[in-house]
């Protein structure tokens, strides 16, 4: 039978279109994929449910355990995955409150960022955003008590820059 719509809308709610795995928007592009299958005793519940874009559902299938390739998802990491970004969606909606050098680095693990007064982000702090990309953009201009400085300058050499043109590093001032 599947999930009812009452799951479904909850579910697609709680990640708002996004991939549990990948985090990528989706829109209409998802597929709503049992943690342990029906035919294994799984049910149609909440619990059970895990909204995957397509890509990453293709993932789901059986391991053949004649020729094992690769790691397949548990059940445990799946709802762990999903529970994760249950958590994120609901904390970004109540907003930043406060950010320190600690939250930015674990937000964008692969990139630098650098506090040179080695405090907290406050209100004597500026972020440079320059050659950053929209997305970093966007979370300097919701940081509450940040200025953003009118003579931003790009921290990146030419080794560090991505594929756009953008720069990998932020330095907060």
């Amino acid at each position: 039978m599947g999930f009812s719509e009452k799951v479904q809308a909850e579910a697609l709610a709680a990640c708002e279109r996004r991939c549990c795995i990948c985090h990528n928007f989706c829109g209409t592009k998802m597929a709503l994929h049992h943690i342990v299958q029906r035919a294994d005793g799984g049910d149609d519940s909440f619990d059970n449910c895990i909204p995957l874009c397509l890509n990453c559902h293709e993932d789901m299938g059986k391991p053949d355990p004649r020729h094992v390739t690769g790691k397949h998802y548990s059940e445990r990491e799946l709802r762990l995955h999903r529970d994760n970004w249950y958590e994120s969606v609901r904390n970004a909606r109540s907003g930043i409150k406060e950010v320190t050098k600690k939250d930015i680095e674990k937000l964008f693990a692969d990139d630098e960022v650098v506090v040179l007064d080695g405090g907290t982000i406050g209100e004597n702090n500026t972020v440079n955003i320059d050659g950053m990309t929209t997305a970093l953009k966007e979370l300097a201009k919701k940081l509450p008590r940040i200025e953003q400085s009118d003579n931003c300058f790009n921290t990146s050499d030419e080794d560090d820059l991505l594929p756009d043109g953008t720069s990998r590093k932020i330095e907060i001032i």
